[in-house]
């Protein structure tokens, strides 16, 4: 159930990976999304079936959030 709730929090940490590497502040989250690829654009595409509430398995969905921060923090 707390899943979903993490959606602003990534867009937040997009928002600023995004201004970091390029130099531009997306303010708006219907302006991230056509600017994401790879994993960004694959985390933001999960969360958004998730705010949606469509069913996911919450193990997997887990799984690919937790890799993702580490990616973002390795970087």
């Amino acid at each position: 159930m707390k899943l979903p709730l993490i959606y602003k929090d990534i867009f937040y940490i997009l928002q600023n990976v995004y201004y970091l590497e390029n130099g531009e502040f997306i303010q708006t989250k219907s302006k991230m999304e056509p600017i994401l690829c790879g994993s960004d654009r694959k985390i933001w595409m999960l969360l958004n079936e998730i705010t949606n509430e469509k069913e996911y398995e919450f193990d997997s969905a887990f799984e690919i959030v937790f890799d993702w921060c580490c990616e973002i923090l390795e970087e």
